[in-house]
């Protein structure tokens, strides 16, 4: 059940983003998903085709395989350039969480 858990909860990141256009002030909101998965086969491509069936579809979409031993990064490497993956040896909850934020403290 742990490592389930592990690959639905993710973060998001909403970047809000002022545009003047003709005058007027608008904001447009980017939103970064990330989601940490350690051998998470089963399920993580059901998590990230929910993702991406988002109305508000997110700028970027990061996983970040903690090492998996399983088909966890062949699925994920198997939705193209829509999901981006971060792949590393096996660090636990708090690798995954320094890897999170370097993934989102590199977009500007």
């Amino acid at each position: 059940m742990h490592d389930k858990v592990q690959a639905l909860i993710g973060a998001a990141s909403v970047i809000p983003e002022t545009t003047k256009e003709a005058g007027n002030m608008s904001t447009k909101v980017q939103i970064s998903v990330v989601i940490p998965a350690y051998n998470s086969a089963a399920f993580i491509a059901k998590t990230l085709e929910s993702v991406l069936a988002q109305t508000l579809q997110p700028a970027e979409v990061i996983v970040v395989d903690d090492g998996s031993t399983d088909e966890t990064l062949k699925i994920v490497q198997g939705f193209g350039d829509t999901v981006r993956c971060i792949s590393q040896r096996n660090m636990g909850v708090s690798g995954e969480f320094s890897a999170r934020l370097r993934s989102m403290s590199v977009q500007t």
